[in-house]
């Protein structure tokens, strides 16, 4: 019991780092659904992935994600840890809600809304351009060969 005790702060942190992980990834499919003009119902699942969404390459990494995450959830049912994420449906939903902002991320495409100050969505500014921090975040540090360009 000790033990389990030393570990469930640590997990639960990591926890919470796979769900925000899983929420950026979901931005960025979510942007992909609005470019392909699908329902905002739309689901990424290995059903629905040739079907709906055009068996686009680009999105077998978040599918992968998508079967992990529901994964790592069965094995956290019953526990005191949590994995929650918000859904696919609920980041689309939010995109296209009424009174939604004119500022998108500059990577997730996403809207940037003032109420989120103080959490990993709120708007940074990197290179210049407005992205949600965690967006930026991934940049700095993921992509250091990303270079935002310069407008037209």
């Amino acid at each position: 019991a000790k033990d389990l005790k030393q570990v469930l702060k640590p997990l639960s942190v990591m926890l919470s780092g796979l769900a925000e992980y899983m929420r950026v990834t979901r931005s960025i499919v979510a942007s992909i659904g609005d470019v392909l003009l699908l329902d905002e119902s739309a689901m990424l699942t290995i059903d629905t992935w040739s079907s709906t969404w055009c068996s686009l390459s680009i999105l077998e990494k978040p599918l992968e994600s998508e079967k992990k995450w529901k994964d790592i959830q069965k094995l956290v049912n019953g526990t005191s840890l949590k994995a929650d994420s918000v859904s696919l449906q609920e980041i689309r939903s939010l995109a296209t809600s009424e009174g939604s902002p004119n500022k998108f991320c500059g990577l997730t495409l996403q809207p940037l809304w003032p109420q989120e100050h103080s959490t990993t969505k709120a708007e940074v500014s990197f290179q210049g351009k407005c992205f949600m921090a965690c967006s930026a975040n991934f940049l700095a540090n993921r992509c250091p060969f990303f270079v935002v360009g310069n407008e037209i």
